[in-house]
């Protein structure tokens, strides 16, 4: 709840800080339990450690920027719940497709094939913190800029369009071929099956990445209404794929039906924003993308020595294309860089 106000004040930092501490909370007490033979529970005593620790340290920051105490205001109440119900609609149906594929896993496959999925699915849930982050950092600048500043709006967007297409297509080929690697230090070798659906779902990263984004700007264009809409269709498209695939595909299918999820999101919202605010997609050297990524995937297809080393080098190889063509710029980063007035 409390996190707005860091986000207003661009000072996501300091979320970041107390996030950070509470996972190292965690972490430890994790950590104990198991050199102890400590039973289970322990681990969910983890994890609300963790939080408190997350929420003491976020609630000691936010001191500095607002005085908090308790009110009743129900006519507020009303204002506000009227305001927010779409985006509180719109968190429901997001949480609903992006954990429902493995409730439904476990009524029509048995419980070793949800581990399997759950193990694949966990190396995503680790990476969606990023487009969440960055798109959290710029949100300020969109909202302030939208209507009041379109050619600013259009380069803040420009670059971190670009700046999401670095990092994405790199992340998305390096999961894809580094799923064996992942799987190994997760699941170890028990968990072989799940390197094939990792591979699946690293597309997903594709349709998050931009999906923040593009949901960013439809907030701060106050589109939560459309916004909330689209997430209930697809919801609802999501349940409906994963009840027809899973039970003949198991796992898989509730790995394409996430890919086709993720994607599906990022299209519709990018046709709102496009049809309803001065959004507009700007790609510049769409071929520098293509050749990097080519590189990319060159690179892994030959292999260097250890999968690590091949990874290294496939990074250095899409890094110098990426740099060396001027795809990304120092006014790029100027641009989607918050600023403190």
């Amino acid at each position: 709840l409390l996190n707005g106000v860091f986000q207003k004040n661009v000072a996501i930092d300091k979320v970041a800080i107390a996030e950070f501490t509470g996972k190292l909370m965690q972490l430890g007490i994790v950590f104990v339990s198991i050199k102890k033979g400590l039973p289970f529970v322990w681990s969910v005593i983890a994890v609300v450690a963790a939080m408190i620790t997350n929420f003491l340290l976020v609630f000691w920051f936010v001191k500095k920027y607002i005085k908090i105490h308790l009110q009743w205001d129900v006519k507020y109440w009303k204002s506000f719940l009227k305001k927010s119900l779409p985006l509180g609609i719109s968190a429901l149906a997001t949480f609903l497709y992006f954990k429902v594929d493995a409730i439904l896993l476990s009524f029509f496959q048995s419980d070793g094939d949800v581990g399997i999925y759950g193990v694949a699915y966990k190396v995503i849930e680790t990476l969606i913190f990023f487009p969440a982050m960055v798109t959290g950092l710029i949100f300020p600048l969109l909202s302030r800029y939208i209507f009041a500043d379109v050619e600013k709006f259009h380069e803040i967007v420009k670059s971190a369009i670009k700046f999401f297409a670095v990092v994405v297509i790199p992340g998305t080929i390096g999961l894809f071929f580094l799923s064996p690697l992942a799987i190994s230090v997760i699941g170890g070798e028990q968990f072989v099956d799940a390197v094939g659906v990792l591979q699946v779902i690293s597309f997903t990263l594709i349709g998050i990445f931009f999906g923040h984004l593009f949901m960013g700007v439809a907030i701060a264009a106050n589109l939560q209404k459309a916004l909330m809409k689209i997430l209930l269709v697809t919801a609802a498209i999501n349940i409906a794929l994963n009840v027809i695939l899973i039970p003949k595909y198991s796992y898989y299918g509730a790995a394409y039906t996430s890919v086709v999820t993720e994607l599906f999101v990022m299209c519709a919202v990018l046709w709102l924003i496009a049809s309803k605010t001065p959004f507009r997609l700007d790609i510049e050297k769409l071929w520098a993308y293509v050749l990097a990524a080519g590189a990319m995937i060159f690179v892994f297809m030959v292999g260097f020595g250890s999968l690590l080393m091949t990874a290294l080098i496939a990074t250095l190889v899409y890094s110098m294309i990426i740099f060396g063509s001027g795809v990304i710029t120092t006014n790029d980063l100027r641009a989607i860089r918050p600023r403190s007035k």
